[in-house]
């Protein structure tokens, strides 16, 4: 029995060869056996050749694993890919029928009628580029109009086509970094992976094109190639806006290794790709419509702190909230105790959603570059551009279930180098997952799931039996030399400032979160303190209304109650038509509030305000809009048991009627015993 080193088997294939497989120049002594060694084996390393009987222990399956694995993962994988292609009426149908409609108006009126004719596009300039040549294609076949089945099939080419080159460059550039084995591997965790094969060949969607343009600049990064790298991470924000958030990582390396030459490289590059793909738009007269629609119009368009990913924004339990409102934390910790205050009183009340959601994205872009001048290697700079497309994920409002997708395939030559580096790949692949299928459920694709299930099955049983003669991969194994740039220079100045001022930026975050914080629970305890009895400390018997449920102490949509200039700590936010009922607490002899349209409405929204006590109407107030200011109330109670609070509807429509009963309370005489 021969036992073979990971030398003698990498150089089987030529066994002839003199030259050392470790690529350092000094052969290795053969090892005599040891005590360790079972009777009968010899164990040999460096550079001995194999003897006919090993050569022919380790056969052409065993010599061939890499490739023939490499084979059965892009066969695979583009085996699904078809047949969930082809499949008609298959998808997620409000994204691909925005596709199809835009390749028949493209096709039809051209890029400079396009824009003109089609009320609603809001992707960039490469991502349009890409359906009018699927357009020209589907003319190929059929005259347009072609079956939309046809151009479905045809729309998610793009991406499957991406998802093949991801995987492929997975494959050469894993071999150079982690092996040729754990280079298959990497490629399987992405093209078998059922995140990506549900958003490409079943959604429709076109995430993997900007994905595979931003794993190809990083790779580009690696290899010192900055006017490449410039150039692709500018396709990649030309085909996908979320490619922004991985622009910082490409500059920051050109930075920091070539220094300033580096970064003009860089933009020359990005400058050269970006004018090819603009010039079409600007000869048509349209790149204005375009940039607009993809860059600047896009921003605000869905105000939800999160529309469908399953983000930080989730942790607050209101994912539907406006991003543009002020937190109900931040609006208390600038009255200092008091139950109101002045809109332009505080600057800590610039601070809506948005902006503190754009604060915490920007401290986990500057803490990812941080780390990475410290982490230099190959699998590292993937892992940290990883990291940059989840914190773009996970951070910044507005996201969508989809924008995570550039970490897997960033993640995949990061998470063969460890079992439980996999395991947290393959966890994040699960929750990835599941929110996909929260808006797309699987039903549709269940036989291809199972059949999946099986070729995972299938593949891994032949892949062991390929490979089961020949040693694990060294984690160290590369077949390419060492690349000079990963031994960075030693940090510049500005580097190491950009360090020390991003330390300072994260202990300040979490200080002034803290104040914030501890001057909002003073603020409240002083509240908790008054006399009078506040309807948001109540249990209502009744409480209906048109949208949305009603909020103590915050308006309908979940924000600081906010009238004309003035925020409220205290008060009941709802939404006309309501009704909202109380039993009258003992004592009482004044219901007072001040109620409006909340500035949450945007200056939009009509109501009428009523109180009735015991079921008699006892103040209505005149039609209240968006743009009027607050209105008083002061209603006697009388003796009266019960209260009701009203909104109606003060014309036909309910759009944005967001009425606040802001300091809505019942007021009593003090009890002179009270101190």
């Amino acid at each position: 029995m021969i036992r073979v080193s990971l030398d003698v088997a990498n150089r089987m294939t030529d066994p002839r060869s003199s030259a050392p497989a470790n690529g350092s120049g000094v052969d290795r002594p053969a090892l005599a056996p040891d005590a360790s060694t079972p009777p009968g084996v010899l164990e040999i390393a460096g550079d001995v050749p194999p003897t006919g009987a090993q050569r022919t222990r380790v056969g052409f399956l065993s010599r061939h694993s890499v490739m023939i694995g490499a084979l059965l993962v892009l066969a695979s994988g583009i085996g699904i890919r078809v047949a969930l292609a082809i499949r008609a009426n298959l998808g997620h149908l409000p994204d691909t029928d925005f596709f199809v409609g835009w390749t028949r108006s493209m096709f039809a009126h051209g890029l400079g009628g396009f824009y003109e004719a089609t009320a609603f596009c809001d992707y960039p300039p490469l991502a349009m580029l890409t359906i009018w040549a699927v357009g020209q294609l589907a003319a190929l076949v059929g005259p347009l109009p072609a079956s939309d089945h046809l151009l479905q099939a045809l729309l998610k080419a793009p991406a499957c086509l991406a998802d093949l080159v991801i995987a492929i460059t997975l494959l050469v550039e894993g071999r150079r970094l982690v092996g040729g084995k754990r280079a298959v591997a990497a490629s399987a965790l992405y093209f078998l992976n059922p995140v990506v094969i549900y958003n490409s060949a079943y959604w429709g969607q076109v995430d993997a094109v900007h994905t595979s343009l931003v794993l190809l600049s990083v790779v580009f990064v690696g290899r010192g190639k900055w006017g490449f790298a410039g150039g692709l991470i500018a396709l990649a924000l030309l085909q996908k806006f979320q490619s922004i958030a991985f622009l910082p990582l490409v500059i920051f390396q050109a930075y920091h290794y070539r220094r300033w030459r580096g970064v003009m490289m860089t933009l020359v590059g990005a400058t050269f790709a970006a004018a090819w793909v603009l010039l079409p738009f600007a000869l048509t007269g349209t790149m204005g419509d375009v940039l607009s629609r993809a860059y600047v119009t896009v921003v605000g368009q869905y105000s939800d702190l999160s529309p469908s990913a399953y983000n930080v924004w989730y942790l607050l339990g209101t994912p539907e909230l406006p991003d543009t409102v002020v937190p109900r934390v931040v609006a208390a910790a600038a009255a200092l105790g008091g139950e109101t205050v002045d809109a332009s009183g505080s600057p800590l009340l610039w601070l809506t959603w948005r902006h503190i959601s754009l604060a915490c994205y920007s401290l986990a872009v500057a803490v990812v570059l941080s780390i990475l001048s410290r982490r230099p290697g190959g699998t590292s700079r993937m892992a940290l551009a990883a990291m940059l497309g989840l914190a773009f994920f996970l951070f910044p409002t507005e996201m969508h279930e989809r924008y995570a997708h550039p970490a897997i395939a960033l993640l995949a030559l990061w998470a063969v180098t460890s079992p439980w580096r996999e395991r947290a790949f393959c966890l994040l692949s699960v929750l990835l997952l599941l929110n996909l299928t929260s808006i797309l459920p699987a039903g549709d694709v269940a036989p291809y799931i199972a059949g999946s299930i099986i070729a995972v099955f299938v593949f891994v049983l032949g892949w062991t039996m390929i490979a089961k003669q020949t040693a694990d991969a060294d984690p160290a194994e590369t077949h390419a030399a060492p690349v000079p740039l990963e031994q960075p220079p030693p940090p510049s100045r500005l580097i190491t400032a950009f360090r020390r001022c991003t330390y300072a930026a994260v202990l300040a975050a979490i200080v002034g979160a803290c104040a914030i914080g501890y001057a909002a629970a003073e603020t409240e305890e002083k509240l908790r303190a008054s006399p009078d009895v506040h309807l948001g400390d109540l249990r209502p018997i009744t409480a209906r209304q048109a949208w949305g449920e009603l909020r103590i102490n915050r308006n309908v949509v979940g924000g600081a109650i906010a009238l004309g200039d003035t925020f409220y700590l205290r008060g009941l936010g709802t939404h006309a038509r309501s009704m909202i009922e109380f039993d009258i607490p003992e004592g009482s002899e004044t219901f007072e509030s001040v109620v409006g349209i909340d500035r949450s409405a945007k200056g939009k929204g009509t109501a009428i305000a009523i109180v009735e006590l015991d079921g008699e109407r006892v103040f209505v107030s005149p039609m209240m809009t968006g743009a009027d200011s607050a209105v008083p109330v002061s209603v006697p109670l009388g003796g009266a048991r019960r209260i009701r609070l009203r909104a109606d509807q003060a014309t036909g429509g309910t759009t944005c009627d967001h009425v606040s009963w802001a300091l809505a309370r019942f007021t009593r005489q003090a009890d002179p015993d009270e101190p």
